[in-house]
C-alpha cells in the first residue's frame, strides 16, 4: 500500500478531538469518536499491508510484529516509565494499587477488560487513573492478534470470499453492540468483540473489493460528506449520548468515505488534510495520545480541580512539545532501526521481553503493597488509609445460588438457620457492614446483609442514575424484587429487618456538596413521561408502601437515620492535598470535616418528619445516627483525632465500628423475639 499522507490529517483530526475533549477547549463535546476514527484507519493500513504481503508470499508473523513493536512499543515504553515515576511522587495508596493493576493489565494489552471489570457504582473517577487510555490501544493489539491469523487462515481463498468473511464479521460485531449497549453500555465501550466491526470496516476497505471513485464530482462530495460526518459528533455528541452502538456509524462510515473516496485521487478535502501541518500533527498523533492522558490525569489529581482555559491551553501545549520530542528522539529512530535494540529481530523481541516482564513485576509489586503506604508520612496515612467497607465475611454478587439475584454478605448460614436478621441497604449498608457486625459479635444471631450501590430499599421501583449505568439501575430493580420474594418467603424466619440508605439523596433527586452532580430518579414502573409525581412525593409514597407490605409480614422493621452529610469531605481529596503540600492538617478539619447541624437538618428534614409519622404508625422504629457526630449547632467527621467519614456522605469502617451501639434496640428485640434475653 503506497504511503497516503491524507491519512495523517485524518489522524490529526482524530487526536485534536480527543485532546481538545479531555482538556475542554472548545465546544468538543464529542471528540472522543475520535478514537473510532483510529480504529477505522488502522484496520485499513494493517489490513493492506497485510493483505499486499500475503498475496506475494511475503507475510510472516515475525515480521508483521518486529515492525509493530518498533513503531509501538519503545514510547510507550518510555511513557509509561516516566508516568511510574510521577505517579509514585503523587498518588496515595488506594490510587496507586489500582494503577500498578492497570500497569500490569496494560503491559499484557487487556487493560480494556480490567477498565471494563472496574466500571460500576463505586469505580474510581476517571481522572485517578492516568493509564485509562490505554484501553484503546488494548484492542488494537487485540485486533492485531486476531486479524492476521484469520488473514492467514483465508490467504487461500479469493478475496471476495474474505470480504465476505469480514462483513459477516463486522455485521455480526456491529448487531451485538446495538443490541447489546441498552444491557451494558459499559461493555460494549471497552470490550473488543464489540468494536471489532470498526477496525474490519477499514480491513474492508482495504481488501479494494468495492469499486473505485474515479467520477471527480462523486469522489469531491464523498470526501466531503466524509468529513461532514466525523465532524457532526464533535459538536452534537457529549457525555450523555448512547455510545457506541448507532452513533458509532457516523464516525466511522464517514472515515470510510474519506478513505475510499482519495484511494484513486486527491480531491480538495484529501489535498487539505495532506497539507503540511495536519500531516505533522498526524506523524505525532501516537505520541500525542500517549503523553496527553497523563498529563492530564495528574495535574487534576495535583490541582483537585476543573481546568480553566488558560491551564487546559498549557496542558495542549506541554503535550505537543513532549509528543515532538518523543516522536524525534524516540518514535522515529526505533521505527528506522536508528537505536541498538531496534535492528534486528531478537534484540526487539527479547529487549521488548525484558522491558514487559520489569513493568509486570513493577505492577505486581505495587498491588502487592498495597500502593507502597511506607511513602506516606503519619497525618498523610491517617486520611488516605481510611476504608469504606473493610473485609466482610461470607460475600457474594448477584450470580450466586445462595441468595440468587441478591448481592450480600453474611454471618452465619442466614440460608439453613431457623431464625436469622436481614439488614437491607445501599452503598451505607455495606459501609455499616463492620459496624453491624461488631454490634452482633457474641449474640448467636445468623445474619443477611444485603446491599447494593445507588439501590433504594423500596418495593416495585425503577430508578434512573446518572452514576451508574443502565444494567446497574436495571439490576437494582431486579435485586429488591428478589428481596421482596424473599421477606415474604422467610416471613417466619426473619426477626427484624434493618433499612439503611443515603434517604436524603433519594428524597431530593441528588447529591450534595461535591456531588451534587449526581442525579437520581424514582418510580413505580412504568416510569414515563406522563408519571407527574415529585422525587420528594413518589419516594415518600413508595417508602410508606414498602414498610406497609413488610408489615403485613408481622416482622420488625427499623430504620437507621442517615447519618450527616459534610458538603465538601473527601478523605481521598483531602490525602491528595496533605500529601502535595496543599493544606495542612488544621485546614483540613477546619474547613473540611465540619458543617453545620442547621445545614445537616435542612438537607434531611423532609425525611425526618417521614420517619417520625412512620414511627406514631408503629410500622417503623428509627435508629437515630445525629447524636454521634453533632451537637446543637455543628457536626464533625473527626472523632478525637481520628476521621470517621469515608467522603460526604458515607462513614468509614472505624466510624461505622465506633457508633455499633446504634444498633442496640435490634439486638434488645431480637433477644426478646429469639427468646434469650438475660
Amino acid at each position: 500500500m503506497k504511503y497516503r499522507d491524507d491519512i495523517d490529517g485524518l489522524r490529526a483530526i482524530a487526536v485534536i478531538g480527543v485532546i481538545f475533549y479531555h482538556f475542554g477547549i472548545g465546544n468538543i463535546s464529542g471528540g472522543f469518536v475520535g478514537v473510532d476514527v483510529f480504529f477505522v484507519l488502522s484496520g485499513y493500513l494493517i489490513g493492506g499491508i497485510t493483505f499486499r504481503q500475503l498475496q506475494t508470499s511475503q507475510f510472516s508473523f515475525s515480521n508483521f510484529y518486529f515492525r509493530r513493536i518498533r513503531r509501538l512499543f519503545p514510547v510507550y515504553a518510555f511513557i509509561m516509565l516516566v508516568t511510574i515515576v510521577v505517579a509514585y511522587t503523587m498518588m496515595l495508596p488506594i490510587d496507586f494499587r489500582e494503577f500498578g493493576q492497570s500497569i500490569f493489565a496494560s503491559t499484557l494489552y487487556i487493560s480494556n477488560i480490567l477498565f471494563f471489570l472496574e466500571a460500576g457504582y463505586f469505580d474510581s473517577a476517571s481522572h485517578l487513573k492516568p493509564l485509562l487510555h490505554t484501553w484503546s490501544l488494548s484492542i488494537e493489539e487485540q485486533f492485531y492478534l486476531i486479524f492476521p491469523l484469520l488473514a492467514w487462515f483465508a490467504r487461500s481463498q479469493s478475496r471476495l470470499w474474505i470480504f465476505v468473511l469480514f462483513t459477516l464479521l463486522s455485521v455480526a460485531s456491529f448487531v451485538s453492540s446495538v443490541f447489546y449497549i441498552e444491557k451494558d453500555s459499559t461493555a460494549v465501550f471497552y470490550l473488543y468483540p464489540f468494536r471489532a466491526w470498526e477496525l474490519f470496516l477499514g480491513v474492508i476497505l482495504a481488501l479494494n473489493i468495492i469499486p473505485e471513485v474515479r467520477n471527480k464530482v462523486v469522489g469531491s462530495m464523498f470526501s466531503l460528506l466524509g468529513i461532514i460526518m466525523i465532524l457532526i459528533p464533535y459538536f452534537f455528541y457529549d457525555n450523555s449520548t448512547i455510545f457506541p452502538g448507532y452513533s458509532a456509524l457516523l464516525p466511522c462510515v464517514g472515515t470510510a468515505l474519506v478513505l475510499h473516496s482519495g484511494s484513486n485521487g486527491y480531491y480538495f478535502i484529501h489535498k487539505l488534510l495532506a497539507s503540511s501541518i495536519p500531516k505533522f500533527i498526524g506523524k505525532i498523533s501516537y505520541s500525542l495520545y500517549l503523553w496527553h492522558w497523563p498529563i492530564f490525569v495528574f495535574f487534576i489529581y495535583d490541582k483537585q480541580n476543573e481546568l480553566s482555559i488558560i491551564s487546559s491551553l498549557m496542558l495542549v501545549i506541554l503535550t505537543f512539545i513532549l509528543s515532538i520530542l518523543s516522536w524525534m528522539f524516540i518514535e522515529t529512530p526505533f521505527r528506522k532501526g536508528k537505536i541498538i535494540f531496534s535492528k534486528s529481530k531478537s534484540s526487539v523481541f527479547a529487549s521488548t521481553a525484558f522491558v514487559s516482564c520489569v513493568f509486570l513485576i513493577v505492577g505486581f509489586y505495587i498491588q502487592f503493597t498495597d500502593g507502597m503506604p511506607g511513602r506516606l508520612n503519619q497525618e498523610q496515612s491517617m486520611f488516605s488509609n481510611i476504608k469504606l467497607f473493610g473485609a466482610l465475611p461470607n460475600c457474594e454478587n448477584h450470580n450466586n445460588d445462595v441468595f440468587p439475584n441478591i448481592r450480600h454478605c453474611s454471618l452465619g448460614q442466614p440460608q439453613n438457620a431457623q431464625k436469622y436478621t436481614l439488614v437491607w441497604g445501599d452503598s451505607h449498608g455495606g459501609a455499616f457492614a463492620q459496624g453491624i457486625l461488631k454490634a452482633f459479635d457474641g449474640l448467636d444471631n445468623d445474619l443477611l446483609i444485603a446491599w447494593s450501590g445507588g439501590c433504594p430499599t423500596l418495593f416495585n421501583i425503577i430508578k434512573q442514575e446518572t452514576a451508574s449505568t443502565n444494567a446497574e439501575d436495571a439490576l437494582c430493580t431486579s435485586q429488591n424484587k428478589s428481596i421482596e420474594k424473599l421477606i415474604k418467603r422467610d416471613a417466619d424466619k426473619i426477626n427484624a429487618i434493618v433499612l439503611i440508605g443515603r434517604w436524603s439523596y433519594y428524597i431530593n433527586g441528588k447529591g450534595y456538596g461535591i456531588d451534587s452532580q449526581n442525579l437520581i430518579k424514582i418510580s413505580s414502573p412504568p416510569m414515563n413521561k406522563q408519571n407527574k409525581a415529585d422525587d420528594r412525593s413518589s419516594f415518600t409514597q413508595l417508602f410508606e408502601s414498602t414498610l406497609l407490605e413488610i408489615q403485613k409480614t408481622g416482622i420488625k422493621v427499623f430504620v437507621l437515620e442517615q447519618v450527616p452529610e459534610f458538603s465538601q469531605f473527601d478523605s481521598r481529596k483531602l490525602a491528595i492535598e496533605l500529601l502535595n503540600g496543599k493544606s495542612s492538617i488544621d485546614n483540613v478539619i477546619n474547613n473540611y470535616s465540619i458543617e453545620s447541624y442547621s445545614n445537616v437538618i435542612s438537607r434531611q428534614s423532609s425525611m425526618m418528619r417521614l420517619l417520625i409519622e412512620t414511627d406514631e404508625q408503629g410500622i417503623s422504629t428509627t435508629l437515630h445516627t445525629h447524636k454521634y457526630f453533632c451537637n446543637n449547632s455543628t457536626c464533625s467527621t473527626i472523632s478525637e483525632g481520628i476521621p470517621v467519614y469515608f467522603d460526604n456522605n458515607h462513614l468509614s469502617t472505624f466510624g461505622a465500628s465506633e457508633i455499633s451501639h446504634v444498633f442496640d434496640p435490634v439486638l434488645e428485640h431480637i433477644k426478646i423475639s429469639n427468646g434469650t434475653k438475660d
